[in-house]
């Protein structure tokens, strides 16, 4: 990793350990229902999510929008004088051989700079449906279940409590109507279908059993899953209650560990990825 892009993590990862000391439960309030999106219509995923959620949360900004400085010259904007970039990371793949001669793939970053609408002003007016949250009716929310139930994860309602049991390979879930309401419902249950996804039948994740550091680690993976999750799907999250008492755990892993945090996050939306792929995107994802 090159020195811009580690520092692109440490001072993401130095914020999020400031939200995670003084909000505690709340700590992933500054991204929740943000849903970031180019001016091209891609979605932002993975750690790219975090770092514009916390520049809109720090800047005051209520759109999210954005675009590299080319992209809003093309589309008839200009970025404002004095205004500065928000660098983000563009992955890309690099085959190559290993000294056995195998062909290996890697996949490095490079930093860019993009710019939130707010930052910018001309024909701003063409994107101002780019970021507005679609209704949330009865016929929305059966679009998600009926997503959910290609994906055949083997959910189990009338249990007391939610969680994914990885010998057994299913997710216990208790019933709808035992939740506050459906946003807690939903997010409660991208949390275990994150989890779901660390089966070595698909993104093959260590999943240890309760207590210890790789556990916590995998909580962090899951509660990252869901908010992302939720965002793709439009629902505003919210943190479950149960999960701060990993955040100790989470804060001593990222004062000792820099990369911590990206490591989640990539593997978050590599989950995230997996549950999207069968087709039901309200918008590309990039």
């Amino acid at each position: 990793m090159n020195s811009k892009i580690t520092e692109v993590i440490k001072g993401i990862t130095k914020e999020i350990l400031v939200l995670m000391k003084t909000e505690k439960g709340n700590w992933t309030k500054p991204w929740v229902g943000v849903h970031s999106v180019s001016n091209k219509t891609h979605e932002y995923q993975g750690f790219n999510c975090l770092i514009l959620a916390l520049a809109k949360h720090k800047n005051e900004w209520q759109r999210k929008v954005w675009g590299t400085y080319k992209q809003w010259k093309d589309a008839g904007c200009q970025v404002d004088k004095d205004q500065h970039g928000t660098t983000i990371l563009r992955p890309q793949i690099i085959k190559g051989e290993d000294d056995k001669g195998k062909i290996k793939v890697f996949t490095t970053f490079r930093p860019f700079k993009v710019f939130n609408i707010q930052q910018c002003s001309g024909e701003t007016h063409k994107f101002d449906s780019f970021d507005q949250p679609p209704g949330r009716d009865i016929k929305y929310i059966k679009r998600i279940d009926n997503h959910i139930s290609t994906l055949g994860a083997d959910i189990r309602h009338g249990d007391s409590m939610a969680y994914y049991n990885p010998q057994a390979d299913f997710i216990g879930m208790p019933d709808q109507k035992a939740f506050k309401d459906d946003v807690y419902y939903y997010t409660t249950l991208f949390h275990e279908l994150t989890h779901w996804t660390g089966h070595e039948k698909r993104c093959n994740r260590k999943l240890r059993c309760w207590g210890g550091k790789d556990y916590a680690f995998e909580e962090l993976v899951a509660e990252l899953g869901a908010s992302f999750l939720a965002n793709h799907f439009r629902i505003e999250s919210k943190p479950r209650e149960d999960h701060i008492q990993y955040l100790n755990t989470w804060i001593k892993g990222l004062e000792n560990h820099e990369t911590m945090l990206f490591k989640a996050s990539t593997l978050a939306e590599k989950a995230v990825r997996f549950i999207v792929k069968n087709k039901l995107n309200i918008r590309k994802v990039a």
